[in-house]
């Protein structure tokens, strides 16, 4: 990604209505409050670097990230119930990058939620603030057949810039990229 003519800014979208209310201490692990197994179907890992236009790593930018469970539930009073809480499930990480830009959160494959035209694929909000400006954007899943329907996906023309690259399987569960161009940093 570095030092690259081509690259275009993450889209931004809106913080939405479930932007979490506790937003504890910084965590990597969005996952749990206390250790618990979680299945090699669920578990996810995102990892990814922020950059700016020209391509040069932004460090030192926090990157929070929110997004339900694997049943579709947010935590947040707010929000939709479509399944039983999991209380182990905290729905909320925070990090800042490293020099080179980079960052990884664990944590688990949302579920969607939502019926008909409201219906959302699954997705993770991110919001990246750097020295100069704050992101806000959502991350989706590459072959995610939920994707067209959901009406924020489909809003931005370069979608292809929400979308997470799969790279492997792991004994924890799916490893996935997820690269975020802001224009400034």
């Amino acid at each position: 990604m570095d030092h690259r003519k081509d690259l275009i800014g993450t889209p931004h979208l809106l913080l939405g209505p479930f932007y979490p209310l506790d937003r504890a201490a910084t965590r990597v692990d969005s996952t749990v409050c206390e250790p618990i197994d979680r299945t090699s179907e669920s578990g996810l890992r995102i990892s990814g670097r922020v950059v700016n236009l020209a391509g040069e790593a932004v460090a030192d930018a926090r990157i929070e990230i929110w997004q339900a469970d694997p049943t579709g539930r947010y935590r947040h009073p707010a929000a939709p119930e479509p399944g039983p809480a999991d209380p182990s499930f905290r729905g909320y990480g925070a990090m800042c990058t490293d020099a080179a830009g980079r960052y990884e959160f664990r944590t688990v494959r949302p579920g969607p939620y939502g019926a008909g035209m409201q219906r959302r694929a699954p997705h993770v909000h991110f919001q990246v603030t750097g020295a100069h400006e704050r992101l806000v954007t959502k991350m989706y899943f590459t072959g995610e057949s939920l994707n067209e329907m959901d009406h924020w996906y489909r809003s931005v023309q370069q979608r292809e810039c929400l979308l997470a690259t799969p790279l492997a399987r792991t004994p924890f569960g799916t490893k996935v990229r997820f690269d975020i161009v802001l224009r400034c940093g």
